[in-house]
């Protein structure tokens, strides 16, 4: 009696999806926190009366404090997402090898140990596995870098591919368009200051999907604000959903019967 392995791709899928949410929770947590100007407390002090650190600092010291714990906490939770997907890819990529009947452990090990852009690279060359986005994706790679070993403040070696670290993400841009087809840029209708607009002739609102770069020089901190956060966070979501749909196409390519699941 043959043997029979069941890959369920939804619970790969949940792991980067997991990994998302709670980046976007602790970020979330966090940055509000940081940004809060009435939160100031700092001391650990609900259960014990030990002190690390004066019981008054400067306000500029503390001022600086929360720059630094917003840096911190954005490190953590880029780190967190970025690593999620790195796991979601290592499952992805087992489950294609099986599928292409091209899995060994020296195959399997060694791509757990590529970073984000290199299994990206690797799925695209040796599998001619691909997705849409995946450059802008692969970026994060090095934003990632620079958060865990420098603590987010650009150096040397974070400047590998150009003159400032770069992070690319896709992003959502509000347009108007005449009837005519002229498209324009209008305010961003996300933003919750955005002025009022009027438009100059009839036609239709609408979005558009495009491309946008954030660069850090040396020595710049990596400082990302909520609503490019919140983008970022948003992109990484469609492109794993991407992914495993990607996923589920190389199966049926290669002949495995999909079992499509009830709600």
């Amino acid at each position: 009696m043959a043997n029979h392995i069941t890959i369920d791709f939804d619970k790969i899928y949940a792991i980067a999806r997991k990994g998302i949410n709670r980046s976007a929770v602790f970020m979330g947590l966090g940055v509000n926190a940081a940004d809060h100007d009435e939160l100031l407390d700092y001391h650990l002090f609900r259960d014990t009366n030990f002190r690390i650190l004066p019981d008054e600092v400067p306000t500029e010291t503390l001022a600086e404090w929360k720059k630094e714990f917003r840096i911190w906490v954005v490190g953590c939770g880029f780190r967190e997402m970025v690593d999620r997907l790195c796991v979601f890819l290592d499952k992805t990529h087992l489950a294609l090898r099986m599928i292409d009947k091209s899995n060994s452990d020296k195959i399997i090990n060694d791509f757990e140990f590529k970073g984000l852009r290199g299994k990206i690279d690797n799925l695209r060359d040796e599998l001619d596995f691909s997705f849409n986005f995946s450059e802008q994706l692969a970026s994060f790679t090095e934003t990632r870098n620079c958060f865990v070993h420098r603590l987010g403040h650009v150096g040397e070696l974070d400047l590998k591919y150009s003159d400032s670290l770069v992070l690319k993400f896709m992003r959502f841009d509000c347009i108007f368009t005449t009837e005519d087809g002229i498209e324009s840029n209008i305010p961003d209708l996300f933003d919750p200051d955005s002025p009022p607009f009027y438009t100059p002739e009839a036609g239709s609102l609408g979005l558009k999907w495009n491309e946008k770069i954030l660069e850090f020089k040396e020595n710049e901190w990596i400082l990302i604000s909520p609503k490019d956060l919140t983008e970022i966070l948003y992109f990484t979501i469609r492109c794993i959903a991407d992914i495993h749909k990607q996923s589920i196409e190389f199966a049926k390519s290669r002949g495995v019967p999909i079992i499509e699941k009830k709600n």
